[in-house]
C-alpha cells in the first residue's frame, strides 16, 4: 500500500474504559507518519490531522480519566494534588521525590505512566513543530526558518519522528530553564551579577588540584563493541555489586536488550552479586508519548559510525556470557513493553533492583532530569573496583558507534562515581534514615574485579583524574563549567575539547580567547 493511501489514524472505535492508561489510549489512536525526510506536503498534512485527532480524543476524556497516571509529566511547578512530593532533606541538593514510585518491586508493579492531561501539551507542541515543517516546505524564504526545522538532509532517519523527539527534549527542560532564567534576572541576584559574570575567566582561574586522583588506571573505550565486551567482562567477573545509572533505555538496541534481559539477570541469579539499575523517568515518559507514532513503511537502517552491525557485539562477548535469548533478540512491541519486561525480570530475580529517578527541585518545584550515565563494578571493595563512565546510555548506540567518549577507570575515581550513584539512589528513598553515601567501613576484604584485570586493559595506569559533579539546583551553579574554565585559565600549550553539542556560553568563549592571546 502506498503512503498516499495509508489511513490517517488506526482507531477501533473503542471508547476509553475505566482503568485505561495513557499507553492503552495511544495504542488505539496511532498516528501514522511518513518515513524518511518528510518532504511531501500531503503526507505531513495527514500526520498533522492524525495528531490533531489524537489530541481531541484525549481532551474528550472525563475529568477522572484525564488525570489518571502515576508519573507526573514534565511540568510539576504548582502540580496538582494528585501527587504528594516529599522532601529528601539532602544538604547538597534538596530534592522532592515521589516515594510511591520506588517502593520495593513486586510482580504486580507496572511502569509509571503520565496522565492524558500531561500528554496533551506535548502533543500540541509536536503538532506545531510539524506545521512549521510543512510551512517550510511551502515557503519561498526557507532560510527564515530555524535550522531545527529545515536542515535534516544529512539524516537517514524519519524526520517527523526526529522533530517530535526534539520537541519532547525541549519540553523536558522548559520548566527548569524558565525558572532558572527568571531567578537569574531578578534584581539583586548574587549581588546583581548576570550569570556569565559569575564565570568570568579570572574568577575561575584557581584550579583545585586536590580534586585530582593521581595514579589512576584509565582507558578510553574505542567504540561500541569494545564497550560492550568490557561491560560484559566486568559484569561476569564482579564479586559483590553492579550499579548502572542511565538517562535513556533504548529498547530498539539489541545490545541494550541483551544486557537488561540476559546478562544482568544471569549475573544476579548465579551468585551473591547485587545489581541495581537507576533510570530517569522523564525519558520513560517521553518514550511513552512517542509510542503514539507509527512509521508508514520500513525505514532505512541508520548508518553506524565505525561499521558496527546491530548484533556484531555478540562475537566479542567473553567466554561464559549467557547466550542472547529470543525475547532479547526480538524488539519489543513498544518501549513501554520493554520497560515492563525489565520490571518483571527484576521482580523475579533476587538481587536485582530497579528505581525510577523522579525528583523535582525542592525550592522551585521543577523536574530535575538525571543525566548520570555510569556502570560501577565492586566499587565499594577495598581497591575501589572498576567503573565505566561517559556519554553512552548503557552502551554506545549504532548511530554513535565510536564517536562517544567513554572511559574505564578504577580505584578512588571508581569509588567517587559510585558515591554519585549512591547519592542519587538514596535521594529517592524517604522511608529509610538519611544516608548520603554507603559507608566504606564494610568494604569487602577480598579483592574486587580490579584484581583480575589484565594489564593490557589499561591505556595509562598512572593518569590524574578529577570527577566533577554538577548539582542541578535553583542556584544555577555549574561546577563542571567552573572547572573547565579553571583548566583553560592555567593551560600553557594546548587545549583540546570535544562536544556532542556546540553551544558556547559567553564565559567559555572569553576564556578561550584569553588562552589564544597568551599563545596557547
Amino acid at each position: 500500500m502506498s503512503v498516499a493511501t495509508t489511513s490517517v489514524v488506526l482507531h477501533d472505535g473503542h471508547h476509553p474504559s475505566l482503568g485505561d492508561t495513557l499507553g492503552d489510549i495511544l495504542l488505539r489512536n496511532r498516528v501514522i507518519v511518513p518515513a524518511g525526510h518528510a518532504t511531501d506536503e500531503l503526507q505531513i498534512l495527514r500526520s498533522i490531522e492524525a495528531i490533531d485527532y489524537l489530541i481531541e480524543q484525549l481532551q474528550k476524556l472525563d475529568p477522572v480519566e484525564k488525570i489518571r497516571g502515576d508519573a507526573p509529566g514534565f511540568e510539576t511547578r504548582g502540580s496538582s494534588s494528585n501527587f504528594s512530593w516529599f522532601d529528601t532533606n539532602k544538604f547538597i541538593t534538596p530534592y522532592q521525590v515521589l516515594a510511591s514510585l520506588n517502593s520495593s518491586i513486586q510482580s504486580s508493579d507496572k511502569v509509571p505512566q503520565p496522565s492524558p492531561s500531561a500528554a496533551i501539551p506535548c502533543f500540541k507542541d509536536i503538532k506545531a513543530s510539524w506545521e512549521h515543517r510543512r510551512n517550510y516546505l511551502l515557503s519561498d524564504e526557507r532560510q527564515s526558518f530555524c535550522s531545527c526545522i529545515r536542515e535534516w538532509e544529512h539524516v537517514n532517519g524519519d524526520v517527523l519522528l526526529l522533530i517530535a523527539n526534539q520537541s519532547l527534549e525541549q519540553a523536558m527542560v522548559k520548566e527548569s530553564s524558565d525558572c532558572v532564567n527568571m531567578r537569574l534576572r531578578q534584581p539583586g541576584f548574587k549581588n546583581g551579577q548576570a550569570w556569565d559574570k559569575l564565570y568570568e575567566p579570572h574568577s575561575c582561574a584557581i584550579l583545585d588540584k586536590n580534586m585530582y586522583a593521581p595514579h589512576t588506571p584509565l582507558r578510553i573505550i574505542t567504540g561500541r563493541d569494545d564497550y560492550i565486551a568490557n561491560f560484559s567482562w566486568l559484569a561476569m567477573q564482579a564479586k559483590s555489586t553492579i550499579e548502572v545509572a542511565t538517562c535513556y533505555l533504548f529498547s530498539s538496541d539489541p545490545a541494550v536488550r541483551y544486557i537488561m534481559c540476559d546478562l544482568l539477570p544471569f549475573v544476579a541469579l548465579r551468585g551473591r552479586v547485587k545489581v541495581r539499575l537507576l533510570v530517569d523517568l522523564m525519558t520513560v515518559e517521553s518514550a511513552i508519548f512517542k509510542s503514539a507514532f507509527t512509521v508508514s513503511h520500513a525505514s532505512q537502517i541508520e548508518k553506524s559510525r565505525g561499521g558496527y552491525a546491530p548484533f556484531s557485539f555478540l562475537s566479542t562477548l567473553p567466554n561464559g556470557c549467557p547466550e542472547m535469548s529470543e525475547h532479547a533478540r526480538t524488539p519489543s512491541a513498544s518501549p513501554l513493553d520493554f520497560y515492563q519486561k525489565i520490571l518483571d525480570i527484576a521482580a523475579a530475580t533476587p538481587n536485582f533492583q530497579v528505581r525510577w529517578w523522579c525528583a523535582r527541585d525542592a525550592q522551585d518545584g521543577y523536574r530535575v532530569k538525571n543525566h548520570a550515565k555510569s556502570a560501577t563494578f565492586d566499587a565499594m571493595a577495598n581497591d575501589g573496583g572498576v567503573a565505566l563512565i561517559g556519554g553512552s546510555n548503557v552502551v554506545p548506540l549504532l548511530v554513535s558507534g565510536d564517536s562517544d567518549c567513554d572511559l574505564m577507570v578504577s580505584g578512588r575515581v571508581a569509588r567517587k562515581i559510585n558515591e554519585t550513584f549512591e547519592y542519587l539512589w538514596s535521594s529517592l528513598d524517604t522511608s529509610l534514615p538519611e544516608q548520603d553515601f554507603i559507608s566504606c567501613e564494610d568494604n569487602q576484604e577480598e579483592p574486587s574485579v580490579l584484581s583480575l584485570m589484565p594489564h593490557q586493559k589499561w591505556l595509562d595506569d598512572d593518569a590524574s583524574v578529577a570527577l566533577v559533579r554538577s548539582e542541578p539546583c535553583s542556584s544555577g551553579e555549574d561546577a563542571v563549567l567552573r572547572h573547565v574554565l579553571g583548566a583553560i585559565a592555567v593551560a600553557k600549550e594546548t587545549i583540546l575539547m570535544c562536544f556532542g553539542h556546540c553551544n558556547f556560553p559567553m564565559s567559555l568563549a572569553l576564556a578561550l580567547r584569553e588562552a589564544t592571546m597568551r599563545g596557547v
